[in-house]
């Protein structure tokens, strides 16, 4: 496995713990909510963006090493809706740790769209097969 690609592994697996924690901080939100009685809604709905990212990301990261040309395409969109999902978060007063996300799902991004990660995702060069520029 290349480097750019080992990279990316390892940070799909950094983001789906930080994801992680932010599903049990929006559960920890939803129990506080519920005990104050205010309206659980905005924390429910973090809390199923945190759990549907979370395990989407540990799935995409589990099949990186098995190079299928969709886990290429079905990363780049989810780091996409990561990019999203952390800006408008810092959009709507989240605060400035969402960046960090972002830069982490930036990074994704650069990388895979790279020469490495594209050719590790690529079947042809894989089979060798004539026409791909490998010799």
């Amino acid at each position: 496995m290349p480097p750019a690609v080992k990279t990316v592994r390892t940070m799909l697996w950094f983001q789906c713990g930080l994801y992680l924690l932010g599903l049990m901080l929006a559960l920890v939100a939803l129990f506080a909510l519920g005990d104050a009685g205010a309206s659980p809604a905005p924390a429910i709905g973090l809390a199923v963006v945190a759990a549907l990212t979370t395990g989407l990301l540990a799935f995409l990261a589990s099949r990186v090493p098995g190079r299928a040309p969709w886990v290429f395409w079905a990363v780049l969109g989810v780091e996409l809706f990561v990019i999203v999902d952390r800006v408008v978060g810092v959009a709507t007063g989240g605060g400035p740790a969402g960046l960090i996300g972002a830069l982490l799902a930036v990074v994704v991004v650069v990388k895979l769209a790279g020469a490495e990660g594209r050719a590790w995702f690529r079947p042809a060069a894989r089979a060798g097969a004539a026409g791909d520029g490998a010799v």
